[in-house]
């Protein structure tokens, strides 16, 4: 019975030491230089059990249309790690994917479009086990058309419309690596451009 009660104990040491390590990832006080602040290394243990959202695939196609035109954004967004399930069930509407746009020389150079574009974001599934991947089409509409001779007037010869497809873009998933969640896309400026 003590035994069983130590082990207990030792168990919940274990976890809690976890969670402290988890806590000392942030910027700690170097005690050699009062006030100024250090990287703490991360733990390893911990890490490994935390789930990892990337996106491993994503492909944009348009669709030109009147003044405006559509970005079809078709992504995967996969867990990759080997040991972690994502438990997508507290985050709202269990967001797992969402796209925005942009365009690179600035937006002075597209046309007023009629309405705005709205950013799409998609819900997914309850979780997403070790390895697991799920797929979704996003939709942009509404883009305004680049007036290239404008641009390129201008001096942005090369400018593009951007876009980036964002796992778990709330960030309600602790995940061992919050930085990688992220892929860009790009299409030339001539795409459904004005000339």
């Amino acid at each position: 019975m003590i035994a069983r009660a130590l082990a207990c104990l030792a168990g919940l040491a274990m976890v809690l030491g976890l969670e402290v390590n988890a806590v000392a990832q942030r910027q700690q006080p170097d005690r050699r230089s009062p006030g100024q602040l250090v990287p703490v290394e991360k733990n390893p243990g911990l890490m490994a059990l935390l789930p990892d959202l990337v996106i491993t695939s994503a492909s944009v196609t348009p669709k030109c249309d009147g003044g405006t035109w559509t970005a079809n954004i078709n992504a995967t967004v996969k867990n990759q790690s080997s040991h972690g399930t994502a438990d997508l069930s507290k985050v709202v509407w269990q967001i797992v994917l969402a796209a925005d746009w942009w365009f690179t020389a600035g937006q002075v150079f597209l046309e007023n479009p009629p309405t705005k574009p709205v950013n799409p974001q998609a819900g997914g599934p309850m979780a997403l086990k070790p390895g697991e991947s799920w797929t979704r089409m996003l939709s942009i509409t509404g883009i305004p058309k680049a007036n290239v001779a404008k641009a390129q007037k201008a001096g942005h010869p090369t400018a593009q419309f951007g876009f980036g497809v964002t796992a778990d873009p709330t960030n309600g998933v602790a995940e061992a690596d919050e930085n990688n969640n992220k892929k860009l896309l790009y299409l030339p400026m001539t795409t459904c451009s004005q000339p």
